[in-house]
């Protein structure tokens, strides 16, 4: 039988099924030793046939129709097969050789991938980094899978917080700048930021004081410190019996009684209410607040347009833009589209009052313009979202009318991605229900891709309490901390670039293996592991693999040309090697890890099928890690180039190998936006 061309073993293995059976099966990697793949047969069973009877004439058609090269086998209620290393190579061939591994493209779609979305307040920090990482990495996979790419940005370049750094500016800055003080401008600007909430807490700390002692305040508060003192052991032997339950990997069962299950409920909803009460306080303290005040006032002017504070707001602004491009630079990030929120808030408030006039709005008793997420349909329970607070001073909600808007006006999108953490999950869902009651169709389009949260070991960081660990020092630590493994390891003049690009890999590989909806720790000295599952791991087998590559032009491609794996100008041809043309003999390879890595390289093909349905990247950066360890045992078994000890033919064998899982350790890191380097 023909052997056809494949991209996919499981489709393959199906397709024959099928055909033998009439019924198309779910194809699994076997997980015993003696097969590659196998299915269960009970999916073939038809009333009430007795099972080894049904195994026995599936076996029997199956057989004849299957290609040269693939064998079938029963355990069980298994049917399973086995795949020819030449089968398997033909089809690593494939995928690796064609730019899109086989993957079947949809219609080309125009799709807009928003991320970054910085303050102008503020330096880039590791939240931005992570934000950065999934940005990229969803651009790169989009475009691997046809879509025709917009990477945008939105900066947040105007409002409240920006008013805070402008006015501590005014307030302490004594005309310094970026330059006469030899500082980063995003940072210089992001300093007063964090002197503002310095000044704004010292100034409130004695209303504080006050409100805390008032009579009704005092008494929420005593309750509530009562309450956590009797809910602390409880939801401290809560949390144990789940760490238990996921080891046990099944759920105890809960020998309270319903009494007390309900009792334990009432104090939980309780302490719900009562937990806002420090932030209850705190936002009527800064009622009373001067600084709180001056930034209202600032704010008002700013949208007023007023020469002083937009000649402010324009120099300050420009030294944290100038900053960001250095990092954004350093990181390798260009947008396409550049959007900013100055450049549009006055469209947003034109869509807000439209809305208002045509009943979608509603106006509260302060004068502020709301949204009734209720009354609207798009939450069950009561809630407002202001789109224009009672001074007539635009907030985020507004812009983001506006962009959504502006977008698709301005480049017909079939899909538009929003990368913002899920700290922002009520807002995009509040967005999204304003814009359909607003009846804009193209709302269904628009996507949110939310992640979680990201820390350090010592906890969670605080902006305004200039607690955030920033991206460029972050960067530089990597970077320093790879130089200074490579010299352990002998290699004493990597040079800055290369340490760079390792320690960028660090944190990008770090931060998308995290699957994105969970909050995550950053550990800064794990991540540029050279060992495990890390970047610098992954980047050194694809090293590997270039330098085996490297090896073998300079024994075997024939003088003076260039192929795929051989450099320009290579060494002679040797008379014992084969021809590079001639096509190598897959029946060599008789090592277990020779199979095992085929199959692995071949899994590339379902794993992005998977990423296209889920846009989930820590599928990808599970499978470069497996692929390079799986490459990592090859290479420490299976002599490529050695001499007398590997017979030529074998030898162009695993050379094979070798290219294809260089070439897909290469298009995996580009996936996951990972640079890579040549040497470490």
């Amino acid at each position: 039988m023909e052997q056809p061309i494949s991209y996919s073993t499981t489709d393959l293995l199906a397709s024959v099924v099928e055909n033998a059976t009439g019924m198309r099966p779910n194809i699994l990697r076997a997980n015993i030793p003696e097969a590659d793949y196998g299915f269960n047969a009970f999916q073939l069973r038809e009333g009430n046939q007795h099972i080894d009877s049904v195994i026995s004439d599936a076996r029997a058609r199956i057989s004849r129709l299957l290609p040269q090269g693939i064998t079938v086998s029963t355990t069980g209620n298994f049917i399973n097969f086995n795949i020819s290393n030449a089968m398997l190579a033909q089809t690593a061939g494939n995928i690796a050789e064609k730019p899109n591994g086989g993957i079947e493209m949809p219609d080309q779609q125009k799709t807009m991938v928003e991320y970054f979305s910085p303050n102008t307040n503020k330096p880039a920090h590791l939240g931005h980094l992570r934000n950065l990482a999934l940005g990229k990495s969803l651009s790169a996979t989009l475009a691997f899978l046809g879509h025709d790419v917009l990477e945008a940005n939105l900066t947040n370049d105007r409002g409240a917080h920006i008013c805070k750094s402008m006015l501590a500016y005014q307030l302490f800055g004594e005309d310094s700048t970026p330059e006469s003080t030899g500082i980063k401008g995003d940072h210089f600007v992001g300093d007063y930021y964090v002197r503002y909430e310095k000044a704004l807490q010292q100034e409130i700390a004695p209303v504080i004081a006050r409100l805390r002692a008032e009579p009704e305040n005092a008494a929420k508060l005593k309750r509530k410190a009562e309450l956590e003192e009797e809910l602390r052991p409880i939801i401290e032997k809560e949390k144990a019996q789940q760490e238990a339950d996921k080891v046990a990997k099944k759920t105890a069962k809960d020998t309270r009684t319903p009494e007390e299950k309900a009792r334990i409920k009432d104090l939980k909803k309780e302490l719900e209410k009562l937990g806002k009460i420090n932030d209850e306080i705190k936002d009527e303290a800064k009622k009373e607040s001067s600084l709180e005040k001056q930034v209202s006032a600032m704010l008002i002017k700013w949208e007023a347009g007023d020469p002083e504070t937009r000649a402010l707001w324009e120099k300050m602004n420009g030294w944290v833009l100038g900053g960001f491009q250095e990092t954004l630079k350093r990181m390798n990030v260009h947008f396409d589209v550049e959007y900013f929120e100055s450049e549009i808030y006055n469209m947003g408030r034109d869509i807000v009052m439209d809305g208002l006039a045509k009943g979608i709005f509603e106006r509260d008793p302060s004068g502020a313009v709301i949204a009734d997420l209720q009354k609207l349909g798009i939450q069950k329970n009561e809630g407002k979202k202001v789109l224009l607070r009672s001074d007539g001073t635009t907030v985020y909600t507004t812009q983001d009318l506006a962009i959504a808007k502006r977008k698709m006006e301005e480049h017909g999108l079939d899909n538009s991605f929003y990368v913002v953490a899920g700290e922002q999950d009520d807002h995009f869902r509040a967005l999204f229900g304003i814009l359909k009651a607003l009846g804009y169709e193209w709302v269904d389009k628009l996507k949110h891709m939310s992640y979680g949260m990201v820390e350090l070991p010592e906890g969670r960081m605080k902006s305004r309490e200039g607690t955030v660990v920033d991206v460029d020092d972050l960067l530089n630590e990597l970077r320093d901390k790879v130089k200074a493994i490579a010299a352990e390891k002998g290699n004493e003049t990597m040079s800055d670039e290369d340490a760079d690009k390792i320690g960028k890999a660090a944190a990008q590989y770090y931060l998308l293996s995290v699957r994105p909806e969970s909050g995550m720790k950053f550990d800064p000295e794990e991540s540029v592991s050279f060992e495990g599952k890390t970047g610098p791991y992954i980047l050194y087998q694809y090293v590997r693999t270039g330098k085996i590559l490297e090896q073998a032009g300079q024994q075997i491609c024939p003088s003076g040309t260039a192929q795929q794996g051989c450099p320009s100008g290579a060494g002679q041809q040797t008379s014992e090697a084969p021809q590079p043309q001639d096509e190598p003999n897959f029946n060599l390879l008789q090592e277990p890890i020779e199979h095992e890595l085929l199959l692995k390289l071949v899994e590339f093909t379902e794993k992005m099928r998977a990423v296209q349905k889920t846009m989930d990247q820590t599928l990808i950066a599970t499978y470069v890690y497996e692929l390079a360890q799986t490459f990592s045992n090859f290479y420490s078994k299976c002599p490529v180039i050695k001499g007398d000890k590997t017979p030529p033919e074998l030898s162009q064998a695993r050379l094979k190998l070798v290219e294809y899982t260089h070439t897909l350790l290469k298009q995996s890191l580009d996936l996951l936006a990972i640079e890579t380097v040549e040497k470490m």
